[in-house]
């Protein structure tokens, strides 16, 4: 079970931040399948954001070929 729990924490880990990494997806097909229908975030400004307007905003950054960060 521990090597298991350590093999999850490490994907995990790997995928922080998830959306600021491109090589696990830069279309909206593959956030869904990242993310939850329910899914949400609060910005640094307290902001809440739901799921949609979170793959709106990831679809808009990598049309425009915006770095990571």
């Amino acid at each position: 079970m521990t090597e298991n729990l350590n093999e999850l924490i490490a994907e995990l880990m790997a995928r922080e931040p998830l959306f600021h990494r491109k090589d696990l997806g830069t279309s909206r097909m593959e956030f869904q399948a990242m993310t939850a229908p329910d899914f949400w975030e609060v910005g640094a400004s307290g902001k809440v954001y739901d799921v949609e307007s979170i793959w709106n905003i990831l679809e808009s950054r990598y049309k425009t070929n915006e770095p990571d960060d």
